[in-house]
Order: C-alpha cells, then sequence, then structure tokens
C-alpha cells in the first residue's frame, strides 16, 4: 500500500537518531564499536546485539507505562509524523472509521532483529517476539466501545521466518480475554514478553500467519487476538502499530496528547506543522513531570488462577 517515497525519508530519519546515539554511547564507552560501514538495518541489528532493549524507547513517539521524568526519551521528527498524517493510510482508515480521524497516543515502534543476536534475557516486546493478546487490553474499560484501529505497517518485509504477525481470524467478536502481566510487570509498569493471553485459551489450530511485504498495511480490530512470530533470520524484521480512533470518542489515554489527522466537517482541527505535535508531546511531558501522574490503564488479571506462576 505504501511505496518506497512514504517511508525512505522515515528509514532516513531514524538512521539519523540510531547515528548520534551511537556516536555518544562510543565517546562514553558503551559501545565498542560504530558499526559506521554497515547499511541501517544491519547498523541497528548489531545495536541491538550489545544494548538488548535499553534504548528502544529513544525511537519510540510516545511515552512507556512507566513514570514519565525529565529524561524519558521520546522521538518527535518530522518523518513519523507526515507518515501518521500520510494521504493514502488516512483514506483507508476512513473506510474503517470514518471521516473524523485522530492519531491515538498508543503507538509502538518494532525493531526486531535476529533471535540469535539478542543478549540472553532480551523480552522487551519491542525487540522479541511478542506474546497472545488483544490491543484493548491497553487501555481502561471505558474506553472498550472505542473504534480503535490498530495500522500496523511493514517497514521490512515480514516473513515467518522473519517474525510475521500471527492471528485468530473472528476472535473480535468474542470481547476481551484474561490477560496475564509479564512477572516483571509491577516492578516496571512495562509490558513484555511472558504476559499476555494464557496459553490454554489459545487455539493455535485456528491461527493463521500473516506475511507481508514492506510497504504492506494491516488493520486490525481492536479485539481481534494476534501475536508475533520470533525473527530466526538474519534480518531486521521493522514495523510501526500505528492507532487512530474516531476524534468524537474517547481516546483511552487522556494524559497523552491525541490530534487530528483527518476531518471533513473541520478541516481546520488538523494537525499538520509537526512541530505542533511536538510540542503537545512536551507539553505532556511537563504536566506528568509536575503531577507525577503514572499514565498507565490497562486490563490485566493477575489474581486469576490461570495467571499464578509456574
Amino acid at each position: 500500500m505504501l511505496r518506497k517515497e512514504d517511508i525512505t525519508p522515515v528509514f532516513d530519519e531514524y538512521a539519523g537518531i540510531l547515528g548520534q546515539l551511537i556516536s555518544t554511547l562510543y565517546q562514553s564507552g558503551e559501545l565498542t564499536k560504530r558499526y559506521d560501514n554497515l547499511s541501517f538495518l544491519d547498523r541497528m541489528s548489531q545495536f541491538i546485539s550489545e544494548t538488548g532493549s535499553k534504548y528502544h524507547k529513544n525511537f519510540e513517539s510516545r511515552f512507556p507505562y512507566e513514570v514519565v521524568d525529565k529524561n524519558t526519551p521520546i522521538h518527535l521528527g518530522p518523518a513519523i509524523f507526515n507518515l501518521m498524517r500520510n494521504t493514502k493510510l488516512n483514506d483507508a482508515i476512513e473506510i474503517f472509521i470514518g471521516p473524523e480521524i485522530s492519531s491515538n497516543p498508543v503507538n509502538t515502534l518494532r525493531l526486531k532483529p535476529p533471535q540469535r543476536m539478542l543478549p540472553d534475557g532480551t523480552i522487551h516486546a519491542g525487540v522479541s517476539e511478542v506474546p497472545w493478546h488483544q490491543d484493548i487490553v491497553n487501555y481502561p474499560s471505558e474506553a472498550e466501545e472505542t473504534q480503535i484501529l490498530t495500522v500496523w505497517i511493514a517497514m521490512t518485509d515480514a516473513t515467518e521466518e522473519m517474525g510475521c504477525l500471527r492471528l485468530i481470524p473472528g476472535s473480535h467478536k468474542l470481547g476481551l480475554d484474561i490477560h496475564c502481566p509479564a512477572n516483571d510487570f509491577y516492578k516496571t509498569f512495562n509490558q513484555s514478553v511472558g504476559g499476555g493471553i494464557p496459553e490454554e485459551l489459545i487455539s493455535e489450530k485456528d491461527a493463521i500467519s500473516v506475511p507481508v511485504n514492506a510497504g504492506d498495511v494491516l488493520f486490525l480490530h481492536r479485539l481481534i487476538k494476534h501475536a508475533s512470530l520470533p525473527n530466526r533470520s538474519n534480518k531486521v524484521r521493522w514495523s510501526f502499530d500505528l492507532r487512530y480512533h474516531p476524534t468524537h470518542q474517547f481516546s483511552g489515554h487522556p494524559l497523552k496528547p491525541s490530534w487530528v489527522t483527518r476531518s471533513k466537517s473541520n478541516p481546520s482541527t488538523e494537525i499538520k506543522d509537526w512541530k505542533i505535535w511536538a510540542k503537545m508531546w512536551r507539553d505532556a511531558q511537563s504536566y506528568l513531570i509536575k503531577t507525577k501522574e503514572i499514565p498507565m490503564y490497562i486490563q490485566y488479571s493477575p489474581e486469576n488462577p490461570l495467571c499464578a506462576p509456574n
């Protein structure tokens, strides 16, 4: 669906982030090499092989679930902003949720290097496989009727070997299932591999894999059960989970910015300048630092017997 001209600026922007981060960490002695002779994706693989998921948040365009402070990293650049506003993308989104479209503040970057290159113990969902889950679990119950649409964008190919998505067709009709927190959930307020829907509730025989090519886009209902495979290839798999909702509906995360990407009834409300978008996030960061509120709204069931540690 998306073409090279749609995604190349994003590659260039993230290559810049990576280069600056590597330079800083190399100078401090935390990295042993710069990997200057490698392509962006190969360079990213080597970077993650040394650092694990430690710096994953530097590439995210949202705040994580843990407490925000002045050192919480966030990437707010024009290329990722323009991708969120992409005309072809919003044309397709309009088919699902109508012409009044807002970007939802829960967006996720996934840079999955080959599993063999991950340091032992790396179980962050941004860089390794993702357990079975439904996206609405990341929202309060008040947002269950919000038509949140996940727009999954393949920045690279995602074959089964590279760790493509798996989903269970029709599972969105069955409501929200039990989700267990990861073992370290209460310590970090961060979702990582180890949480998700208990295996006993997943029918693997009904699941299908969804391999895609770079530029392809998947549109996922908020209740569809899905997961991703580990990356067993020799290549990085890169994707974005961008989420959108009808502007008049509750975003589910009022402490974080949602903003209008398209409005047929009131075009003047559309945010077209990436600097305005960036300021919205910086203002939210300042507010959270001042109030010490925790921007976390999730529906896990740690008390359920199926969630008891093995």
